[in-house]
């Protein structure tokens, strides 16, 4: 399994970085791109010159810190913001939390991945940034 945030154990957001540069090699994209997690990404919030793409429906599993329960959920938001300049571009991820529904004061907690999930996820993504440019339709 595969974390979503880099204060997990392991900084698992190295692996998320690392599928992502395969993907990138793997589409012969030429532009140095750079894949971030920001905590503080915002649906429709984006600055001037960004793009955003969000993976909805994403498979994740969770585990309480406080009661230990575990779940699976299918309803795990990624949201990506995205911004390409000549010869470089930069993606900013946010992984959304969930709290458990057995707590009562839960915290919210993060989701681990499959490796193949995170690849399809990426691989989504590669089909918004595709070789060349962000494409203006975004999913």
């Amino acid at each position: 399994m595969v974390t979503a945030t880099s204060t997990a154990p392991g900084g698992t957001m190295m692996s998320w970085q690392d599928i992502f540069k395969e993907k990138l090699a793997e589409m012969h994209v030429t532009e140095q791109w750079t894949l971030q997690e920001d905590d503080t990404l915002r649906v429709k919030a984006l600055s001037p010159h960004w793009k955003e793409f969000v993976q909805r429906c994403a498979l994740g599993r969770f585990q309480c810190s406080q009661c230990c329960h575990k779940w699976t959920s299918a309803k795990v938001l990624i949201l990506f913001h995205m911004r390409q300049c000549p010869g470089w571009g930069i993606i900013r991820m946010r992984v959304f939390r969930q709290e458990c529904r057995r707590c009562p004061n839960p915290q919210l907690e993060y989701p681990e991945f499959s490796l193949e999930t995170v690849e399809r996820i990426l691989h989504n993504l590669m089909d918004v940034v595709g070789p060349g440019d962000c494409k203006e339709e975004l999913r």
